[in-house]
């Protein structure tokens, strides 16, 4: 499993009362991160000018994944949209190009479209941003796409799904990780947490610190060690404001210890009936 680097803090002032960082400072973290052997990188056309940030790497052998919305579907509107990304970033073809929205992927003359383009050389490899398992699913059965990025902690029992599974176990399928702290929730105090109508969460954060407690690791240990036991991720993206974060991260990655088979059985019994709207920040309210 690799570090992927989100970049979208780097691009945007992305947070309540937060400021991008300098461009010596986002080059600085990128440096870093090269350093540290993540080679990977998370962007989007939608994310300020952090593709213009990341022209300024000079190690080539990094990967560049990028996201990308289409308001149009007519085969010159998207190649522009393709070679905006590929100018912006300073490369000569994309690496991964992912549609930023699932609706995208429903339109049948977009996708059509946009694989004539991956065919011209431009794009090497096509995948989707999804947030459902039933949408996940609906991309392993199209052979065009190799590359599925997700939304993926401990409390989100979706992708247990045995259809799910058995797709990716049969498809040559990469599968990125996004959201594993669930925007801070698994690690901060309950005062942190959303309300939801008809569910007392309490008995979720309670359970939480019980296993904390149990198998003697913090929090983020027991995000990131959850991730790390799950064998068919291949990435986990993360971001970072600043340098020190990132040399955190890099730390806890490195030390957090995987799960045992049973402790990985014991957390999904645990969590298996949790309210859908916690795991979809979306309908917080």
């Amino acid at each position: 499993m690799k570090l992927i680097l989100g970049t979208v803090q780097l691009g945007l002032d992305y947070g309540i009362g937060k400021k991008k960082p300098s461009l010596k400072e986002s080059l600085n973290i990128l440096n870093y991160a090269i350093d540290n052997n993540i080679m990977t990188f998370d962007t989007a056309q939608g994310y300020g000018n952090s593709e213009l940030i990341l022209s300024n790497i000079s190690d080539r052998n990094v990967r560049i994944i990028t996201k990308i919305s289409f308001d149009e579907n007519t085969y010159s509107y998207i190649h522009n949209k393709v070679i905006k990304s590929i100018n912006n970033l300073g490369i000569n073809k994309i690496d991964t190009l992912l549609l930023h929205k699932y609706k995208d992927f429903e339109n049948e003359i977009l996708i059509n479209n946009l694989v004539k383009i991956k065919s011209n050389n431009l794009i090497c490899k096509l995948g989707v941003s999804v947030y459902t398992v039933e949408e996940a699913i609906t991309v392993l059965k199209n052979s065009n796409f190799n590359l599925l990025q997700i939304p993926f902690n401990y409390l989100d029992n979706q992708w247990n799904n045995q259809e799910f599974q058995k797709l990716i176990s049969k498809k040559e399928i990469e599968i990125h990780v996004r959201s594993i702290f669930l925007q801070g929730i698994l690690v901060n105090d309950f005062k942190y947490w959303p309300k939801i109508d008809n569910f007392d969460l309490r008995y979720i954060y309670n359970s939480i610190n019980l296993l904390c407690k149990k198998y003697n690791v913090t929090k983020v240990e027991l995000v990131v060690g959850f991730i790390k036991s799950i064998k068919w991720i291949d990435g986990v993206i993360f971001g970072v404001d600043n340098i020190k974060q990132l040399e955190e991260n890099v730390k806890i990655f490195s030390e957090t210890r995987k799960f045992k088979d049973n402790e990985i059985n014991e957390i999904k019994e645990m969590f298996s009936n949790i309210p859908k709207k916690l795991i979809n920040p979306s309908l917080w309210s």
